[in-house]
């Protein structure tokens, strides 16, 4: 009997191993998403507070580019061609470390019993770049209002 021996710990049946494992996937599934809902959460607050360091550590420097006659869109825009030259390449860069450790991830977790998918769909990365391109977004409307709201008169009383 098999249920004495010392070298078989147990059979299982197919549809309840099947079963296990859906269950199992399922709270991977929901761990994912937990991780992805995480990771705009961040994504989002770098792309703001980035945006505020620059604005707060060069507010004069703007303030100065409206003193001398600039608009503030034209101000902003500056600003704006900074963050969406660092997001292309931070995109770029992104995209083989993402891949790299998607293939890490999934070799270490894959087993005899079943085998964990190493792509990234176009659609996964896809949404990623609409997250970002979301964040810079919103994150920009606030910074337009900071740069409509800077203080010239404070520029102009100020001495070096």
């Amino acid at each position: 009997h098999y249920q004495e021996s010392e070298k078989i710990y147990g059979v299982d049946g197919r549809e309840e191993m099947i079963k296990n494992l859906e269950e199992m996937w399922e709270l991977s599934r929901v761990m994912f998403s937990l991780f992805v809902a995480i990771g705009i959460v961040f994504g989002f607050s770098i792309i703001y507070i980035a945006s505020f360091i620059t604005l707060s550590e060069r507010s004069r420097e703007l303030a100065s580019m409206r003193v001398i006659g600039m608009t503030s869109k034209e101000v902003f825009s500056v600003i704006g061609f900074e963050q969406w030259f660092l997001a292309f390449f931070g995109i770029i860069l992104g995209i083989p470390t993402a891949t790299a450790l998607m293939n890490a991830f999934a070799a270490e977790y894959s087993t005899d019993m079943y085998t964990m998918p190493s792509g990234i769909s176009l659609e996964i990365y896809g949404i990623g770049l609409m997250a970002t391109i979301v964040s810079i977004s919103v994150a920009q409307r606030f910074a337009l209002k900071k740069v409509r709201s800077l203080s010239l008169v404070e520029v102009l009383r100020e001495r070096e």
